[in-house]
């Protein structure tokens, strides 16, 4: 109910006035330069935050096996090796 609360409180949600302003939908894409799939993907970004533990739930019940550390080093070295493929890019906002 907190996470509900929150929710109405950011972004002004009555359920019942949410059919009426579900027209507004395609605007709303306009405005962000989005595509249909990109509400898809909006709410299944609701919906991984609100149904799934969080990661301090995680490292508690954290197991650390073989199948962990191979996940963790692809974690952190495809970033790695990433970056040193790619060519250099400068700061956006370097000059400001």
């Amino acid at each position: 109910q907190g996470a509900f609360n929150l929710l109405k409180g950011m972004f002004g949600i009555e359920w019942v006035m949410f059919a009426h302003n579900a027209r507004l939908i395609p605007h709303f894409l306009n405005a962000i330069q989005g595509r249909n799939e990109t509400l898809i993907y909006i709410i299944l970004g609701f919906v991984v935050c609100l149904c799934f533990n969080n990661s301090i739930t995680k490292t508690y019940n954290l197991a650390i096996n073989f199948k962990t550390l191979i996940f963790t080093i692809i974690l952190l070295y495809v970033p790695l090796i990433m970056s040193i493929i790619n060519p250099y890019q400068p700061f956006l906002y370097f000059n400001f």
